[in-house]
């Protein structure tokens, strides 16, 4: 996996940037964020200054996109002083501070930061140094591969999957699908992760099939239906939800509730505690790994209601139309197995909270376009 030649001084400060942002948050993926969380907060920030310090490099751009950018900041650092939640925001400095970066570098970054985070933790936990947890799911022993919870081994994983097919294309391979396919089976028999095993699965075998496509995805009605994609599942999902909120005693409702691993009657409880403002609410989540009994159990996986409930109405319409300029890059460059991937990252996102970040969606990268006009963020 190698690297373009002739990095810049300032693309490479946004790559190592980058990396040690993505390693602080892979980390907190480990055991390692009780003992050193405050160090892993602090390389966080660090990346920030440096990433902040990149946009101040590149300040003679065009003022439009400058504008834009500094416009997108206001509206996220007012909803950030508001909830407390600050991810939008560094997300958006992120995407700003890829000027004249090629994407695919800043891809190789994080494909080699979580792997090796991934192999290493495995390796640990394999050895007994780390701690492989056991949870207990309606009679199912569920491992950890030696992270914080079962699901850090998939997120790593399809983040790296989603960057390195991203990067492959039509080059992609026969014996790279094997060893994706043979890693989830790995993943999956240890922690019967069912949702990102399908959705990693189904993603490599599309990608691979997709190559023969002769059909192009920038003409024709396909390109309508795919920039509509976030839309349409943003809407089903409220539709879903608010139909379940109004109907909750009906059978056919707890039935769907069932269906969903009660997903549906977890979000109506915090709608209901919570509400969804303009602005978002701070809302402390107690997940699985800080409430093993369930008692006090509260968190929300649908990631169309969290975004609203966290960051408010706002920044949740701001997400939707993001995915939509994504589908629109992905169509523009007539990459149907980036249109596909997207499409299922989407899907997931109804069962997962994972659409509003870099190491969950490498492809949130492409959203620099926005503030980059016809720079290699678009062209590669």
């Amino acid at each position: 996996m190698r690297f373009h030649k002739s990095i810049s001084r300032k693309c490479l400060l946004f790559l190592v940037a980058y990396g040690i942002y993505i390693l602080s948050v892979s980390l907190e993926y480990t055991a390692l964020q009780y003992d050193f969380g405050r160090v892993l907060q602090l390389m966080r920030y660090a990346a920030y200054g440096m990433l902040a310090l990149k946009v101040l490099i590149d300040a003679n751009r065009e003022k439009r996109y400058l504008l834009l950018f500094v416009g997108l900041m206001v509206v996220t650092m007012l909803q950030s002083f508001i909830s407390g939640l600050r991810e939008v925001t560094f997300l958006f400095l992120i995407v700003y501070a890829l000027y004249e970066v090629d994407i695919e570098d800043a891809l190789k970054v994080q494909i080699a930061v979580q792997m090796i985070c991934l192999i290493s933790v495995v390796l640990l936990a394999a050895c007994g140094i780390v701690e492989n947890k056991e949870y207990i799911d309606h009679g199912t022993i569920r491992y950890t591969m030696g992270f914080d919870y079962i699901n850090g081994a998939g997120s790593l994983f399809l983040s790296s999957e989603i960057a390195w097919l991203y990067i492959r294309q039509k080059k992609f391979r026969i014996g790279e699908l094997i060893l994706i396919l043979a890693g989830w089976g790995l993943i999956y028999s240890c922690t019967d992760f069912r949702t990102m095993t399908i959705l990693g699965c189904v993603g490599a075998i599309a990608c691979y099939i997709i190559k023969y496509w002769k059909v192009p995805v920038n003409k024709g009605i396909l390109k309508w239906l795919y920039c509509m994609v976030p839309v349409l599942i943003a809407a089903f999902s409220w539709i879903m939800q608010v139909t379940y909120n109004v109907n909750a005693d009906h059978k056919w409702m707890q039935k769907m509730n069932y269906a969903f691993n009660g997903r549906l009657n977890l979000a109506k409880s915090a709608m209901d505690t919570y509400g969804v403002h303009l602005w978002g609410e701070k809302v402390k989540w107690i997940g699985n790994t800080a409430n093993l009994s369930r008692n006090n159990y509260n968190f929300v996986d649908c990631s169309y209601i969290k975004v609203a409930i966290d960051y408010g109405w706002v920044i949740a319409l701001l997400i939707i139309v993001l995915y939509c300029y994504l589908f629109y890059c992905m169509i523009k460059k007539n990459n149907h197995a980036g249109c596909i991937w997207l499409t299922l990252f989407m899907i997931g996102a109804y069962m997962l909270p994972i659409l509003t970040g870099v190491y969950y969606n490498p492809l949130l990268l492409l959203a620099g376009g926005m503030f980059h006009g016809k720079t290699k963020v678009c062209q590669t």
